[in-house]
């Protein structure tokens, strides 16, 4: 079975799964803040300006990741393209 570890989580540590799991869930929630985000009733305009920075780096990355996967779905419908 999977083994398991400690993962890092708000203010201690509790033992989970597999981080990558625990990270895609997380990451599909978007009720859930990222570490150290704080909330935006807190935030300064310094702060908002950091994380919509942060977050405009996170679309980018995104995009460029499904733009790859597209391709790799075109080339996948041609496979005898991919052996000439």
């Amino acid at each position: 079975m999977g083994r398991s570890v400690f993962v890092k989580h708000g203010r201690g540590q509790r033992k989970g799964g597999r981080p990558d799991i625990e990270a895609a869930t997380r990451g599909g929630d978007w009720s859930q803040r990222m570490e150290a985000e704080g909330t935006p009733e807190d935030a300064n305009l310094r702060q908002a300006l950091y994380w919509t920075r942060i977050y405009a780096q996170i679309l980018v990355m995104e995009e460029s990741v499904l733009d790859h996967i597209r391709q790799l779905m075109r080339g996948a419908r041609k496979p005898a393209a991919r052996w000439s």
